[in-house]
């Protein structure tokens, strides 16, 4: 049996540690075909932040740290 190059051997050791980490990204990116996520594609399109976005703001005690998604929303009747 041959030794492995020491960068293999941490490489190797590295992915098979990670190895359920892996397998759960693998099914995460997969595209699923038996479950409903939307009628249209219209359906994606972001309508802005919820009326519960300041509340989480505040749960996350971040107060600042979201203000971008608002000054990026812009209400169509403006």
């Amino acid at each position: 049996m041959a030794c492995l190059d020491p960068q293999a051997r941490l490489l190797s050791e590295s992915l098979f540690s990670a190895w359920n980490d892996a397998l759960l990204f693998r099914t995460l990116a997969t595209l699923r075909l038996d479950v409903p996520v939307f009628d249209t594609v219209e359906d994606l399109r972001w309508q802005g932040p919820r009326s519960s976005f300041a509340e989480y703001r505040q749960r996350m005690k971040s107060p600042i740290c979201f203000v971008a998604p608002l000054r990026l929303h812009r209400d169509p009747d403006d």
